[in-house]
């Protein structure tokens, strides 16, 4: 019998836990390329970034872009080297200035918030770097020269790309002078040495829980 769907089956989590269960596992087993093909995104763009920015404005709403904001902020290595602020709402903080990276973070690119800030912001002139997959963020990029534009593609719910929006947050402020990973060696084009990241996750998960098997992407 079919399964009635009470909005787009893209949105209902039910409908997919239901009847995708395999692609759900194919999803989680391929996270890890996530990271890859986030640095991919920025290494292809022609976004260049200032390196004495004040102060960090990240707007966001849910998942992933708060958990990003939120994973940045935890995980002791990454030492961010000036203030960073995350928003939820079009109201713009006092500090903000021409000094500031600002970010805007929306999986489908039509969070209202989300666009409502950053309405907010380019009317008074401030430049945008925005991840997204598409949609009415898209758009404004495509007709506003401030709005500058890191598209990925991931047929995923907004919670499953978080690998994509934390690389490329991470990414953008290495970039930019904003933040020092320990431990991790850096390429030639001054971003984060992701094989780095995955080897000493390996080694991780090995001492771990040794019993695991553990497959590498390639």
């Amino acid at each position: 019998m079919e399964v009635p769907l009470e909005f787009d089956a893209l949105d209902n989590e039910k409908y997919i836990y239901n009847q995708e269960a395999a692609k759900l596992i194919d999803i989680l087993l391929d996270f890890p390329s996530q990271f890859k093909n986030a640095e991919k995104v920025l290494e292809q763009s022609d976004i260049r970034l200032r390196t004495d920015y004040k102060n960090i404005l990240v707007i966001g709403v849910g998942n992933p872009s708060t958990v990003a904001f939120k994973l940045l902020e935890s995980v002791k290595e990454n030492k961010l080297k000036i203030p960073a602020c995350l928003i939820s709402t079009k109201e713009i903080p006092s500090w903000v200035s021409s000094d500031t990276l600002i970010i805007a973070i929306s999986h489908s690119g039509n969070t209202i918030e989300v666009l409502d800030a950053v309405d907010a912001l380019t009317e008074r002139g401030f430049e945008i770097i925005a991840i997204t997959t598409g949609g009415r963020l898209k758009e404004k990029s495509d007709t506003q020269d401030k709005i500058k534009i890191l598209l990925y593609s991931a047929e995923l719910l907004p919670r499953m790309a978080l690998g994509y929006c934390y690389v490329l947050l991470l990414e953008i402020l290495a970039k930019a002078n904003a933040l020092s990973v320990s431990g991790f060696s850096r390429n030639e084009k001054d971003s984060i040495g992701w094989d780095d990241v995955e080897n000493e996750l390996y080694k991780f998960t090995r001492e771990l829980i040794p019993e695991i098997k553990i497959y590498k992407n390639t």
